[in-house]
């Protein structure tokens, strides 16, 4: 392919063509310019689906973290709703509203069961320590994961 303008470049110059060799070498140039934009688009277009597939990891990441927090939320929820329950119990069986079947201990022990909380934030912290928190494109998420501490 070389050899073949090369020689269409040494024919129009020994026929002393100057205006159809200097046509040609624009036309050359645009070809060349041409392919280096298509090949940089074609670039870009790479890279941007790399950039969407890592940002959509990302988020599957982040929805199995807060998923993980959500339900550890709702357990301790419920052992708090049993510890009221179980306060409120004790408290009406008190004064002159006392019983002796009323089994006080029982209700104690429920009553100071208290679940501690940790929540599951790897994925996050990991997304914040190695400043890959601006892979999520939508600025008012990438806010509210910035300051969720």
């Amino acid at each position: 392919m070389m050899k073949f303008f090369r020689k269409i470049r040494q024919n129009l110059l020994s026929e002393g063509k100057t205006g159809k060799y200097i046509k040609y070498a624009i036309g050359e140039i645009i070809l060349v310019v041409i392919g280096i934009l298509i090949a940089l688009t074609i670039n870009n277009w790479n890279q941007n689906s790399a950039r969407n597939k890592l940002e959509l990891e990302a988020l599957k990441n982040l929805k199995e973290d807060f998923d993980f927090n959500l339900s550890e939320l709702i357990q301790i929820d419920s052992v708090n709703t049993k510890n009221i329950k179980s306060c409120l119990l004790i408290l009406s069986h008190t004064g002159k509203r006392y019983k002796e079947d009323f089994i006080l201990d029982k209700y104690l022990n429920d009553a100071a069961a208290s679940p501690d909380y940790v929540a599951k934030n790897g994925f996050l912290n990991d997304l914040i320590s190695s400043g890959n928190l601006g892979l999520i494109k939508n600025s008012a998420l990438r806010n509210l994961l910035s300051s969720w501490y």
